[in-house]
């Protein structure tokens, strides 16, 4: 390699294998802005950043050297991601690190002038995990199949992804709505004035936008979440880290004269994964449980990977032995094929063995959950949630009351009860009732809650409309799902 600034990724990385730190420091160059920005919006802590973004670059050369060019920036993207989620901490902020700094609004191209602070506010919003997904495909570009590599199955990407865009537009609708919608809509101004919690806030006025004509055209007139999200500017790593990164002392003169400039040509920043796109998922996508902690990248790739891969950070175990054995395994299954993969004359028989032990506890977790499902007021049957809401338990909803108009009720799981279980995903179906409109609406409000919702209805005769609440549930890898019955009636007007 002759002249290492004018080498693409992959000639470094060849050359970084065979010890080249100069090359690493061209490598650190091109592509630590957007690792440091990624980790510092994170986990908006710039001493975690700056040591997860030192942590990737220092673990580089455990690449492979014949990856696609590409592969290089999405491999440093992915294990950033991997050390900001082995933290599982977003905030509070360190005291020199507040979000509201003006470097992390700062857009780098023209851009409304409310409109990134929009964003970033609604960014600050989302969960660490939801912010992982988010970042990665709408401001690096990093389409599903690249956060695949480290997550494990289109599906289960396509799906987390989905929801976490959809309630960063939905907080950024709210938020822009808030700021310049009440003057064009009496109904806006008046959800406004209610002083209630920004968050009960925000959720009723991303609702009445749904079906108010100014609402949607004052949105229609603002730039749009995801590129008001995209054109913020990254902001500019400390001056220590190239020394930080060669701090063992064997790394280049050079390399304390880095400057980080723009990705170059061959780093691949591949188009924006759109939101449209993603409202297409697959429904049946596996709970949002998207980015969960693995194995670190190991110093080689195993003789399974495929040629021109990577090695990624797994989230859920090894890339390659996922899309080897047709998915990763998980739970009771899991480890009882490992304890038995010497022995291969016995594994088919022991995997059998506990593919039926695994049924029989999932049949058994899905009767406590089902037992763990708990309303307001009474602790057994059918447990009154309000006006007009009722659910059950175990046994078939039979206790009704009127409906009053826009009620709501929350659903709260006993969290002792579950014994580690949280809240992936709720949808409600109907089950019986005049088919002309659902009437019931749900939304998660947290790991353990629900709030269910009853549209105001004038009913010409007495009516009681039966649906399925549905609850999925995750524990690490572990997957489980609750019905409910939710019985929604009115009374004559």
């Amino acid at each position: 390699m002759n002249d290492p600034a004018n080498s693409s990724d992959a000639e470094l990385l060849a050359s970084l294998s065979a010890r080249d730190d100069l090359a690493l420091a061209v490598l650190a160059g091109r592509h630590a802005r957007p690792v440091y920005d990624f980790a510092l919006r994170a986990a908006l802590d710039r001493r975690r950043a700056l040591d997860a973004t030192v942590a990737v670059f220092r673990s580089l050369a455990s690449v492979r050297p014949d990856v696609p060019a590409r592969s290089v920036r999405s491999w440093l993207l992915n294990a950033v991601a991997l050390e900001m989620l082995g933290a599982n901490q977003r905030g509070p902020a360190a005291p020199d690190t507040p979000p509201d700094d003006p470097a992390f609004t700062a857009a780098a191209e023209a851009l409304a002038p409310d409109a990134a602070g929009w964003a970033w506010e609604a960014a600050l919003g989302l969960r660490l995990r939801d912010y992982c997904l988010v970042d990665l495909s709408v401001r690096r570009g990093l389409s599903v199949e690249d956060i695949e590599r480290s997550v494990g199955g289109r599906s289960r990407v396509a799906g987390a992804l989905s929801r976490a865009v959809g309630g960063f537009e939905e907080a950024y609708a709210a938020i822009a709505l808030a700021a310049r919608g009440a003057a064009a809509c009496a109904d806006l101004e008046a959800i406004l004035a209610r002083g209630r919690t920004r968050v009960a806030v925000r959720r009723e006025t991303a609702a009445h936008a749904v079906t108010c004509e100014r609402c949607r055209a004052t949105l229609a007139g603002l730039p749009a979440a995801v590129d008001a999200f995209a054109a913020l500017a990254d902001v500019e790593p400390p001056p220590e880290l190239p020394d930080r990164i060669f701090a063992s002392g064997t790394g280049p003169a050079e390399a304390g004269r880095l400057s980080f400039a723009e990705a170059a040509p061959d780093s691949g920043a591949g188009p924006r994964v759109e939101a449209t796109a993603l409202a297409a998922a697959s429904p049946d996508s596996a709970p949002e449980a998207a980015f969960e902690p693995g194995p670190p990248p190991s110093a080689q790739a195993g003789p399974q990977d495929p040629p021109g891969t990577v090695e990624a950070p797994g989230y859920f175990g090894s890339p390659a032995d996922n899309s080897q054995r047709g998915g990763a395994r998980t739970g009771l299954l899991a480890k009882l094929e490992a304890w038995f993969e010497p022995v291969s004359g016995r594994r088919l028989l022991w995997s059998y063995a506990a593919l039926g032990a695994a049924t029989a506890l999932a049949v058994y977790l899905g009767v406590a959950v089902a037992d763990s499902i708990r309303g307001g007021g009474e602790a057994s049957g059918a447990v009154p949630l309000g006006s007009g809401l009722s659910v059950a338990t175990t046994v078939p909803c039979v206790q009704t009351t009127t409906l009053a108009s826009g009620e709501s009720a929350t659903v709260k799981l006993d969290a002792a009860a579950l014994g580690g279980y949280e809240i992936a995903s709720a949808s409600v179906a109907p089950v019986a009732g005049p088919a002309s409109a659902q009437l019931l609406t749900v939304r998660q409000d947290g790991p353990d809650t629900v709030r269910l919702t009853a549209a105001p209805v004038d009913s010409p005769a007495p009516r009681a409309d039966e649906y399925r609440l549905r609850l999925e549930l995750r524990r690490g890898n572990d997957n489980a799902v609750a019905d409910c019955r939710v019985f929604v009636t009115a009374a004559v007007h």
